[in-house]
């Protein structure tokens, strides 16, 4: 199985776009992971000083907004040509300085293994002043156009 892991200031194709943005409209209840959890109760720090109540208070708002992806992991689906989004990180505000970055994967019944297209697990979350403009960003870590174009994405 192949995993690609793609960035907007790298290379999103157009169709992947549209896909993230269907998938983000379909989300209306969100899960959190344990991490998550610990992080706002137990393990705070600068990028972990969020609290629950907070986001979901801004899970609440951001519900059937339009959002773009940041980073979109795929997989490829039966060594065929169909690619599936298999993980989303996404930017919603969470104060008057603050966004929350998200990094959601679609929501699998535990027990059937089905996806539930309507449902986001959030697997983890930090904050990022609304001013950040990720400098540090490691291209390395991304498919380019090229590398997409030769695996057909």
């Amino acid at each position: 199985m192949k995993v690609v892991l793609l960035h907007k200031d790298v290379y999103i194709p157009e169709w992947v776009n549209s896909k993230v943005k269907y998938l983000l409209e379909k989300y209306n209840k969100f899960t959190l992971s344990q991490h998550v959890i610990n992080h706002a109760t137990r393990d705070v720090d600068r990028s972990h000083g969020y609290t629950l109540d907070k986001l979901n208070e801004s899970l609440r708002n951001a519900i059937g907004k339009s959002f773009e992806a940041f980073e979109v992991e795929l997989i490829q689906y039966n060594e065929g040509d169909k690619w599936l989004v298999s993980k989303i990180c996404i930017r919603i505000p969470y104060s008057s300085n603050q966004e929350a970055c998200l990094s959601i994967r679609p929501y699998r019944d535990p027990i059937t293994k089905k996806i539930d297209v309507t449902n986001a697990h959030i697997i983890t979350t930090w904050l990022n002043s609304t001013e950040d403009a990720h400098y540090t960003l490691d291209e390395s870590k991304y498919s380019n156009k090229l590398k997409c174009d030769i695996l057909g994405i």
